[in-house]
C-alpha cells in the first residue's frame, strides 16, 4: 500500500492541545480544525454504553479524582473539569458534531476487556457519521483482537496496529508484550498501518508493515524532518508542523 492513513498528513495527539485548550477536549479538537491537522483522539464506554473521549482508565491525572472512567454516566461527565479549566469530557458525538467530517479522526481503542461492546456501540456511530459528514475515521489499538473485531463489523474502515514495547504496562506479561511488539498478530488483526512508538521502529516492524508506518509522538520540526519522507502519517504534539 503506497498511500497515507490519511489526506492530511498530520495528525494531532489528542487534538491540538495547550495550556488553554486540554488534552482531548472539545477546544483542542477546534484548535485541530482551525490548523487543518487530522486528529487523534482515545475513548472508552461508559456504564450506560455512552462513547466518551479520554485517555486515561480513570480521573486522577485529567480531572484530580480517583474515579474510574467505566463508572460514569454521560450525566455525570459535565461534574468533571479537564485540567483545571472549564471543560468537561466530551462525548465522542460531541466531536463528531463539532468536526462534521473537515478532517480525519484516528480513534484509538483503550479497553482491552470490553472492546466488544465498546465496537458494537462504536461502529454505528462512526457509519452514522461517514454516511452524514463523509468524514475520513481510522482505528487504532494494542489491541490485535478489537481491531480483528472491527474488521468484521465493517470491512471498509481503515485500522492501524498499535505498537510499542509496553514497558509501562506492567500487568501485561512479558511474553504477551514481545509477541504484541513483534507483530505476530499484525495480519491476523486486519490492519494496514502500524503506529509505532518513534524510538522503537525497527527494520522488523518496517518491513511487515510494508513501510506503512505511523510515528508517534513528534514533539518538534527536527523530528518532523527526520521521518516525514519515510511514513504515512505523524502524530505529534507541542509544535505546529509544516
Amino acid at each position: 500500500m503506497d498511500k497515507n492513513i490519511f489526506s492530511n498528513f498530520f495528525i494531532a495527539h489528542r487534538g491540538l492541545h495547550n495550556e488553554i485548550c486540554p488534552e482531548n477536549s472539545l477546544s483542542a479538537f477546534q484548535n485541530a480544525l482551525k490548523h487543518n491537522f487530522s486528529i487523534e483522539l482515545d475513548v472508552y464506554i461508559l456504564k450506560d454504553n455512552s462513547i466518551v473521549v479520554h485517555h486515561d482508565v480513570d480521573l486522577n491525572r485529567s480531572c484530580g479524582q480517583n474515579v474510574l472512567i467505566n463508572t460514569l454516566t454521560k450525566n455525570d461527565l459535565q461534574n468533571y473539569h479537564l485540567f483545571n479549566t472549564d471543560e468537561h469530557i466530551p462525548l465522542l458525538q460531541e466531536v463528531f458534531d463539532v468536526v462534521q467530517g473537515k478532517v480525519p479522526i484516528l480513534i484509538e481503542i483503550k479497553e482491552f476487556k470490553h472492546y466488544k461492546n465498546l465496537l458494537n456501540n462504536l461502529i454505528p456511530m462512526i457509519n452514522n457519521y461517514q454516511q452524514k459528514y463523509h468524514g475520513e475515521i481510522a482505528v487504532q489499538s494494542y489491541n490485535p483482537f478489537a481491531l480483528r473485531y472491527c474488521h468484521k463489523l465493517n470491512k471498509q474502515i481503515t485500522l492501524s496496529y498499535l505498537c510499542s514495547k509496553l514497558d509501562d504496562y506492567n500487568k501485561l506479561p512479558k511474553i504477551i508484550k514481545k509477541m504484541l511488539y513483534s507483530l505476530k498478530l499484525y495480519k491476523y488483526s486486519k490492519a494496514s498501518f502500524v503506529s509505532v512508538k518513534k524510538d522503537e521502529i525497527s527494520t522488523k516492524i518496517i518491513k511487515k508493515s510494508n513501510n506503512n508506518i505511523i510515528p508517534w509522538v513528534i514533539t518538534s520540526k527536527i523530528e518532523q524532518e527526520k521521518f516525514e519522507g519515510n511514513c504515512r502519517g505523524i502524530i505529534f504534539e507541542n509544535f505546529i508542523p509544516n
